[in-house]
């Protein structure tokens, strides 16, 4: 059962996770700035699981991901050595890399003005748009210009604002050279992320 942490518990039980750091030869700064990456998606991917709940509970539609399902910290972190296996990786390292830098690029999720329009070949240098959800009319912008505002499609093609606006990660891991050497310190990290639980009497979430 996962352990439940409070705000008195929050920063000694963090630190104590990011200590796992510690056998990768990481200096303190170094460690806790590659924790805050991988608890940061931790985060996000429980703040949409919450979203996913409370749309399925009130009988809602589709819910519309931020990241697609294989980025999202739940679908790997689980086991994330046969996740990497399954992706074709050698290493979880390698797995890391490449995830974090396909962050860096992902694109925004906007919905198409017209639901019949198809955008899959829309693009530069072969790049193309992705369906979100099968059937339904939302679309994930290239790797190559993921922002609405790159202008692969235009104004009147989409309704605006932005469905789902992915600066955010963009700017986080744009810039981010993964330090962690070493499959292990991967997952213990994750098992031990995995072991704890935000407290309950705030829904799960941090204000």
């Amino acid at each position: 059962m996962p352990k439940i942490l409070d705000f008195q518990s929050f920063g000694e039980e963090l630190w104590r996770i990011a200590n796992v750091f510690r056998d990768d030869t990481l200096k303190t700064t170094e460690y806790l700035e590659e924790f805050s990456y991988f608890f940061f998606l931790k985060l996000w991917d429980e703040r949409e699981r919450g979203e996913e709940k409370e749309l399925r509970d009130a009988g809602g539609g589709a819910y519309i991901p931020y990241l697609p399902k294989d980025k999202r910290f739940y679908a790997w972190a689980e086991n994330p050595d046969q996740f990497a296996k399954s992706k074709d990786f050698e290493s979880l390292v390698a797995f890391v890399q490449n995830l974090f830098a396909g962050l860096a690029k992902i694109g925004d999720v906007v919905e198409a003005a017209d639901p019949n329009t198809d955008f899959s070949r829309r693009g530069p240098n072969g790049s193309k748009c992705k369906r979100v959800i099968e059937g339904k009319p939302y679309w994930r912008l290239p790797e190559a210009k993921p922002a609405f505002s790159d202008g692969v499609l235009s104004s009147e093609e989409v309704k605006l604002p932005v469905t789902r606006n992915l600066h955010l990660f963009r700017k986080l891991f744009r810039n981010h050279s993964l330090r962690v050497r070493y499959d292990p310190t991967i997952r213990e990290l994750c098992k031990r992320l995995l072991d704890i639980q935000i407290q309950e009497t705030t829904g799960g979430k941090w204000d």
